[in-house]
């Protein structure tokens, strides 16, 4: 497992729906609604998880971090979205 997924794994293995940016310690958080809450500071911003801006004062945001936290659905092999998108080798 590579270091940026270790990261994002909570208590039991399960995927964190939060996460902090590694340079500019801005908060990742996903909402019940599936939109991307970003706070950095004292500014707040809304977003899709396509890193788009809704509403909010904060109106940028790391749109790899927004698709990285808010795409946690599983599919039918019961890998998460991130897992799917990296590489394997198949043996």
């Amino acid at each position: 497992m590579v270091p940026s997924q270790a990261n994002r794994l909570g208590k039991g293995g399960a995927m964190s729906t939060r996460t902090r940016h590694p340079f500019t310690n801005a908060l990742y958080d996903l909402c019940p609604d599936g939109r991307i809450c970003v706070t950095d500071g004292s500014k707040q911003g809304i977003f899709n998880v396509s890193g788009q801006w809704i509403s909010g004062e904060l109106q940028q945001c790391d749109p790899q971090l927004c698709v990285w936290v808010g795409h946690t659905d599983i599919n039918q092999s019961g890998e998460s979205v991130a897992q799917v998108a990296v590489p394997r080798r198949i043996d």
